[in-house]
């Protein structure tokens, strides 16, 4: 169950890191996990490279940080894991297997929601790249506590700095 050697690896931009070092489809410690929070807590977002997760092992490893939460598409729920919303555009029998392009709109995950998740929990399975090897896909990350995003998001958005004001509206989610 003890995981060792764990590193965070700050990202340089406003936010985000890098946690190298541990395995998620494992139990983790008390020790670990405090270290984690730590971290999210520090750079409101962080990313674990190549870990192959089981979908009970990442519900397992969200549920560590609090409770999780079923998603309101339940047409793109993952079998038998409601709390998994997939991000697909791969078709079965004619359907797609989950959300043909879930970030369409600029969005903050379930905000719309009386009690929002604190965080939001993403495995990449698949991404897709271009022929000259450009790597899709348009998640982007905002801090809106110190009213920074990171320099992706800024070159998007403008330059954001302290100073800066942005006003998020959820309005009640559509029923598709």
């Amino acid at each position: 169950m003890a995981q060792s050697g764990i590193e965070i690896a700050p990202s340089g931009d406003a936010l985000g890191a890098e946690i190298r070092g541990v395995d998620l489809s494992t139990p983790l410690d008390a020790k670990t996990v405090q270290t984690i929070e730590a971290a999210f807590n520090t750079h409101s977002v962080l990313c674990f490279r190549d870990q192959a997760l089981a979908p009970q092992q990442m519900i397992d490893f969200a549920t560590r940080f609090g409770d999780s939460q079923p998603n309101m598409h339940a047409k793109y729920a993952m079998p038998d894991f409601p709390d998994i919303f997939r991000v697909s555009n791969i078709k079965q029998d004619g359907e797609h297997i989950g959300h043909p392009d879930a970030g369409c709109v600029w969005h903050s995950d379930m905000s719309p929601h009386p009690n929002p998740p604190r965080a939001t929990v993403m495995h990449a399975k698949e991404v897709p790249v271009t022929a000259d090897g450009a790597v899709l896909g348009d998640t982007l990350f905002g801090d809106p506590f110190r009213g920074q995003t990171n320099d992706q998001t800024n070159d998007q958005m403008g330059r954001g700095n302290a100073r800066s004001s942005r006003c998020h509206r959820p309005r009640p989610p559509p029923l598709w």
